[in-house]
């Protein structure tokens, strides 16, 4: 099965050949893999991240008039189609790129090594801003710095359920789960909910 990360990337990569992608960028989100950023790179693409959510996705295309945007779940906007991540559409021009350009998808599928990726959520009691914490926010910081470049770091709080949400994803499994227990432990300790 292959996620609206390959997508965004076949078909940004098709719209740049074409000369039909102004500015050469289109939008992800913060979940989005590190791989497609990187690979995007390679092909001369910026990748722009919004928060979760297609409709900011489509904020971010329409602020920077990007015609291409989408998410790791597969809601891809093709602005110049539609305003929203349409299933259908995204299917049948999917189908029409791979038709087109001849690409033989399960093997090109086959080289694609997407960062691991580990999601973490933490019940929470409180709500305090997490980078400002007088623990939490040192304690991302300095993680963010023991990943460098060999990875990236998101926690942010639900905006439907009260838990603090953890993604680590980089080159290494070990380094990812080590990073994420260390957090987890720590937000537990300082605003989790008492477990019974």
């Amino acid at each position: 099965m292959l996620d609206g990360d390959y997508v965004l990337y076949l078909a940004a990569r098709d719209l740049r050949r074409a000369g039909r992608l102004p500015g050469d960028t289109v939008v992800g989100t913060v979940m989005s893999n590190l791989w497609v950023e990187r690979a995007l790179l390679a092909e001369g693409v910026k990748m722009l991240r919004a928060p979760v959510g297609d409709k900011y996705v489509l904020d971010e295309m329409r602020r920077g008039r990007h015609p291409l945007g989408g998410e790791q779940s597969g809601h891809i906007i093709f602005l110049d189609k539609a305003t929203t991540g349409d299933g259908l559409l995204t299917g049948l021009l999917f189908v029409d790129l791979v038709r087109r350009t001849g690409l033989d998808l399960a093997t090109w599928a086959a080289s694609v090594s997407p960062c691991p990726q580990i999601l973490v959520n933490v019940p929470v009691r409180s709500r305090p801003p997490l980078d400002s914490h007088p623990r939490i926010g040192p304690a991302i910081r300095d993680e963010e710095r023991k990943l460098g470049e060999r990875g990236r770091l998101l926690v942010r709080y639900s905006g439907t359920e009260p838990k603090a949400r953890i993604m680590v994803e980089g080159e290494s499994q070990p380094l990812i789960e080590a990073c994420a227990s260390r957090l987890s432990q720590l937000i537990q300790q300082e605003i989790g909910q008492e477990t019974s």
